[in-house]
């Protein structure tokens, strides 16, 4: 309607300053104030008649106060020390039971360690669309013991793959690192490969599993290298794979981009798919706390993480009516480019 929608400021890739987001009568809906790219600062979000829905604060990256008014208050406290050791990780918040984001209620001091295990513990592998038996894969791995291996999970965003990820490291009771292309490729010459090694040797030294998001920025096909940087890092990369002694999983969206060789030296190689007619059922029913519509059981292209945005935006704007958020979802699978969608998905 030619109203603004939202406005956004960014410092190398990340939101910083002041961002805005408007509902349709132009009142605002989030805004957000950030000191630096580390994200120091709060967020609050908006209901329609403009009274305030929900407080967030950060520091360094990681919340240090919120609340709500659904009466969900939880407040996390970290010293210095956690702030400084955890600054990168973006594990802000939980899925509650109704699958709305929210932090857990807190009644003592704790660390991002806690909730990311709270995480992890509460994924479901029954909601995984797998080309391997995925239970099955996961079991044998833990009663294996066997911390020596590597895992390459490729497919469409949010089929749960870095959450999966999580997952086997909590029921293997190890630590994570976890990286992406943000955190390590760098514009100078060189300091991507150091960086590189150094992802290993952090998790080495913890003897955590290290997992490294956008894979196929690092082991992108050496036969399509057009400048020498390109091969050094996928170089890098399989050295420090060779040498690393514990868990090491890789995600990606783009499987044929990554080199051939690189891809021999994984211990499993799996996909993760959209969620089948059943996990649809399932899913839906957790989220949503109600059955899906035959249309919605007939879709194709929908993922958990697609209910919980949904449910997030239904509970924002007070949507209940299940005929709208098929409408919703059905948009939201309109939007993604993927080769497992080549008919038409949901509504015509």
């Amino acid at each position: 309607n030619g109203k603004l929608h939202k406005e956004l400021f960014y410092i190398n890739g990340k939101i910083s300053g002041i961002g805005t987001y408007y509902y349709p009568n132009g009142k605002i809906h989030y805004k957000c104030e950030y000191k630096n790219s580390l994200r120091d600062g709060y967020s609050i979000s908006y209901d329609k008649e403009g009274n305030i829905a929900q407080k967030v604060l950060y520091k360094k990256g990681l919340v240090i106060d919120f609340n709500d008014n659904d009466g969900v208050k939880g407040i996390l406290k970290l010293n210095e020390t956690d702030a400084k050791e955890n600054k990168k990780t973006n594990s802000d918040v939980f899925i509650s039971s109704d699958g709305t984001e929210k932090m857990q209620k807190k009644n003592k001091k704790s660390n991002i360690k806690s909730i990311i295990n709270s995480a992890a513990s509460s994924f479901n592998l029954n909601l995984v669309n797998c080309s391997r038996d995925i239970k099955f894969i996961t079991n044998k791995i833990v009663e294996n013991g066997n911390l020596n291996f590597s895992m390459c999970i490729y497919g469409d965003p949010g089929t749960g793959k870095s959450a999966y990820a999580r997952y086997v490291a909590d029921k293997l009771g190890i630590d994570v690192v976890c990286k992406s292309a943000a955190d390590i490729l760098d514009q100078y010459v060189g300091n991507s490969e150091k960086q590189i090694a150094e992802a290993f040797e952090e998790a080495e030294n913890k003897k955590a599993m290290l997992i490294i998001d956008e894979v196929d920025s690092f082991l992108r096909s050496r036969g399509l290298a057009q400048r020498n940087w390109e091969v050094t890092i996928v170089n890098q990369m399989l050295t420090c794979m060779e040498k690393f002694n514990y868990p090491f999983i890789c995600t990606t969206n783009f499987i044929d981009s990554l080199d051939q060789a690189s891809l021999r030296r994984f211990t499993f190689k799996f996909k993760f798919g959209f969620l089948k007619p059943d996990q649809i059922e399932d899913a839906f029913d957790y989220v949503f706390k109600t059955k899906p519509s035959e249309e919605i059981l007939k879709m194709k292209g929908l993922t958990v993480s697609d209910f919980v945005n949904i449910k997030k935006e239904c509970d924002i704007l007070g949507i209940t009516d299940i005929n709208e958020i098929a409408k919703m979802l059905d948009e939201t699978v309109s939007l993604k480019e993927s080769e497992d969608l080549s008919t038409n998905v949901g509504f015509n």
